[in-house]
């Protein structure tokens, strides 16, 4: 009898014990799904960080440091391009003079030109963008673009 009482003690604390173990392993779960998500809201927070950085406003000198890298895509030099007539208007010339800020923006178009990632459609878009939006900087365009591509045959 004395032994039956020992086995159903031992059979108690184990019981007990495995019970014990069970809760700590359901709250250690339930911990780490909670800080999983909230991992989740950081990386969302970083997210809509980054797309409110995307958001800010780029100079020339920001579109030459994008272009002079060497292993920017095509469809990102098309990005660029696109950006570059939209928002950037070259400075107006006086008296038929350019302005000394005017190099940077031509800068872009030598740097496309020669870019080893822009082809002729790239190029030829390019032009055709630049030129439609600074009418007054037509023969300098042409004179970069054609160095731009004569650098890029080298």
């Amino acid at each position: 009898m004395e032994k039956t009482g020992l086995i159903v003690f031992l059979v108690g604390i184990m019981l007990v014990i495995v019970i014990f173990i069970l809760i700590i392993i359901f709250f250690s779960m339930k911990k780490s799904s909670a800080a999983v998500k909230r991992r989740r809201v950081k990386k969302a927070v970083k997210s809509e960080e980054v797309k409110v950085q995307h958001k800010k406003e780029y100079t020339i000198d920001d579109m030459l440091e994008l272009v002079s890298d060497r292993n920017l895509s095509k469809s990102n030099l098309v990005s660029a391009i696109n950006k570059m007539a939209k928002e950037f208007v070259f400075p107006r010339k006086f008296k038929g003079q350019m302005p000394e800020g005017a190099k940077k923006y031509l800068s872009f178009i030598l740097l496309v030109a020669s870019h080893k990632n822009a082809d002729a459609k790239v190029i030829a878009t390019m032009n055709a963008t630049l030129k439609k939006v600074n009418k007054d900087y037509y023969s300098e365009i042409e004179m970069h673009e054609s160095e731009g591509v004569r650098q890029r045959e080298k």
